[in-house]
């Protein structure tokens, strides 16, 4: 099985003809490689990669078990996450649409440091 964040088209491509028929599923979760995909991965060996897109699963639970024991359950798995999590994320908040356009501008550029949880306020 290969879950791939990155998105990386070259490097999937390379994984799937590595593995060739060993590989069972390829799931596709994240594309931060964004400018290599103009290329994309061609004809790749193996299963189709497969998008996974949080909001379809969200809405599937929400119709699965209704909209009171889904807010449930994702507040349980929220207080197991930050609990693991402990103090590896620090808040740092931010004021006003100018912050906000300056945090996406280091964030595009790499500059923002993965331990900080930015939140914009109004």
């Amino acid at each position: 099985m290969s879950v791939d964040f990155a998105g990386n088209p070259g490097l999937l491509k390379s994984l799937h003809e590595h593995l060739g028929s060993a590989l069972a599923y390829s799931c596709l979760v994240g594309a931060t490689h964004i400018e290599q995909r103009k290329g994309g991965t061609g004809d790749i060996p193996g299963p189709t990669p497969t998008l996974f897109f949080a909001p379809d699963h969200a809405v599937a639970l929400f119709k699965q078990v209704g909209p009171e024991e889904a807010g449930r359950q994702m507040a349980e798995s929220w207080r197991g996450f930050l609990a693991d999590a402990g103090d590896s994320v620090t808040i740092e908040r931010k004021q006003g649409l100018a912050a906000a356009r300056d945090v996406f501008a280091h964030m595009v550029a790499g500059r923002v440091d993965p331990a900080k949880g930015i939140v914009i306020e109004p």
